[in-house]
């Protein structure tokens, strides 16, 4: 038996929102796991750090790295969420070629400028952006802990000395 056309749309939306719903809670889950990854990294560095400066440095070391690996995880679900808003962008623009409806929501996603972003800015404002900036701000975090800890250990002046000998 052959699938109407409206069938065929039905199928196609359900797979594209599906997919989108799919890999746009995964992204949310995790963020939450990188958060908590994080959180035991930042406690494992403020327990040790004045009892133990290589293991802190060790830590936040972890949380650098960490950092760095999730921002990939995070762009490459990014992409797949894009995938899927894609096709339901073409599922959207057949409904209303087909006159069925006059779908835009994902258009207008795309397109609509926030009064409530305006108030600060549209930097900061997509999941995107703010993801970005998270993993940006920790990252540096972990980097200025790290020396720290280096200092503390005194793997500072070893270094210093081992790049500028006298």
């Amino acid at each position: 038996m052959a699938m109407s056309q409206e069938d065929k749309i039905k199928t196609i939306n359900d797979y594209a929102w599906n997919w989108f719903s799919y890999h746009a809670a995964q992204r949310m889950t995790v963020f939450r796991f990188y958060f908590l990854i994080f959180g035991v990294l930042s406690i494992g560095y403020y327990q040790t750090i004045l009892t133990n400066a290589p293991l802190a440095a060790g830590f936040s070391a972890l949380a650098v790295l960490s950092s760095i690996l999730f921002w990939r995880i995070d762009l490459r679900t990014r992409e797949l969420i894009k995938i899927g808003e894609d096709l339901l962008l073409d599922v959207e623009r057949k409904l209303t070629a087909w006159k069925i409806a006059k779908v835009a929501l994902v258009a207008s996603a795309q397109t609509k400028k926030s009064a409530h972003a305006a108030m600060f800015s549209q930097k900061l404002y997509s999941y995107g952006q703010v993801f970005n900036a998270l993993f940006f701000t920790m990252t540096i975090f972990s980097i200025v802990t790290l020396i720290c800890a280096a200092v503390k250990a005194g793997w500072w002046a070893y270094i210093l000395s081992t790049i500028c000998p006298k």
